[in-house]
Parts: C-alpha cells; sequence; structure tokens
C-alpha cells in the first residue's frame, strides 16, 4: 500500500517499554486491489484517514476515512466499501507514525550481540533473553497500538508456535517490559549483561585430563 503522506499531529507521547505516538495522524494512501478487493488490477481509490491515540484502549482508534474516486475511475458504490480492508488501513497508517523514544542500543553493542548469538543462536537457547524480551514487548504493543494482533505478529516475526511466542509474552510481562519506558542506559547494559552470558555458554570448556574425577 504505497504511502502518499503521514501527518503527525500534537506533541508525541511516550508508552512503555519505548514508543513514541502522536495524538493524531493523517494519512493519505492510493489503495489498490490488494486492499480494496472489489478494484480490478490497476484501478486505485484515494483514501484519506484520520486516526487519534487512546490512552485509556492503549491504541489507536479511527475517527474519520475519505474515499475518492480519479477522474475516470471506478464508482464507489455501497459493494466496493464492503470490501476495504480497514484495519489494513489502520495498521498501515499507525506503524507509519510510530518510532523508539530512544536510539535504544549503540551499534558497537548490536554488533557484540550478533556475534555472540551466531555462535550460540536464540533458538538454541532455553529461554529468551533479557534484549529478547524487550523486543518482544516492543512489537507487541507496536502491534497492539496498531489494532493489529499482537500474539500473532509476535509469533511470525520471531517464526515460533502461537503458544511459545504466548509464554515468551508472559515472560516479558513478568520482567516488567510492559509496565515502564526502557531507557538507552538501561538497554545498553541489558546487551552487556546478555553478550557477556552468550559468550560464556559458548565458550570452549577444558576437556577434563584422563585420571582427573
Amino acid at each position: 500500500m504505497p504511502e502518499q503522506n503521514i501527518d503527525r499531529e500534537g506533541e508525541p507521547i511516550t508508552v512503555a517499554p519505548g514508543l513514541r505516538v502522536f495524538p493524531v495522524v493523517r494519512g493519505r494512501w492510493r489503495l489498490g486491489p490488494d486492499t480494496v478487493s472489489a478494484l480490478a488490477e490497476g484501478q486505485v481509490i484515494e483514501a484519506n484517514v484520520s486516526i487519534e491515540y487512546s490512552a485509556n484502549a492503549g491504541r489507536y482508534r479511527l475517527t474519520a476515512l475519505d474515499l475518492r474516486a480519479p477522474l475516470d475511475g471506478p464508482e464507489i458504490t455501497g459493494a466496493l466499501l464492503r470490501t476495504v480492508r480497514v484495519q489494513e488501513v489502520v495498521r498501515a497508517t499507525a506503524l507509519s507514525a510510530m518510532e523508539p523514544a530512544e536510539r535504544m542500543v549503540r551499534s558497537d553493542a548490536v554488533d557484540a550481540l550478533s556475534a555472540a548469538r551466531e555462535a550460540s543462536p536464540i533458538s538454541d537457547f532455553a529461554v529468551p533473553d533479557a534484549v529478547s524480551l524487550l523486543n518482544i514487548a516492543m512489537l507487541y504493543r507496536s502491534a497492539e497500538i496498531a489494532s493489529d494482533n499482537p500474539g500473532q505478529a509476535v509469533a511470525e516475526f520471531f517464526g515460533m508456535q502461537r503458544r511459545t511466542a504466548a509464554n515468551w509474552i508472559a515472560r516479558a510481562r513478568r520482567a516488567g517490559y510492559f509496565d515502564h519506558v526502557v531507557s538507552e542506559a538501561e538497554l545498553a547494559s541489558l546487551v552487556r549483561r546478555v553478550v557477556q552470558a552468550a559468550r560464556d555458554a559458548t565458550a570452549p570448556r577444558e576437556r577434563p585430563q584422563d585420571g582427573d574425577g
């Protein structure tokens, strides 16, 4: 769904675990058959959408949707309106307006963590590490704010079963990542601990000498 323009209005709000959202977001999109199934290949209509962030609901809510057909374009009928994937428009608008509240990790920390995980992939870990839990919380809240399915988003992103994703999400909740905004300094400390733990876990161990033990 090609983006035409996204306007963000109001002072940004920082929500846990570290996402910046804007009170009002207005988007202009060109919608094709992938979003409006009644359209034929090559046909498009223009959509002007407004969403507002609700602190009580913890997500964006659709407040206005205006569809316009170009000159000599398709007629906007009731039948066509029923085929508009409104949720996809809301999700795309919300995700285009969200951003991390901080530059979450220094590049050298990312490189060190990536190197450690190449030696011992995350799928081999018995439990997710602290940085993975934070990433899960960030992904979950991003999907939730965009009125998407957060559990499914986590499962698809990490390529895991829904039950495993639910367990990891529960761990992230217990670790407190849904309750407070994580600062850059706190995350850098988490990364250092995870990198060291990964290196310790993958370090070669000395074999016992014959006759030992």
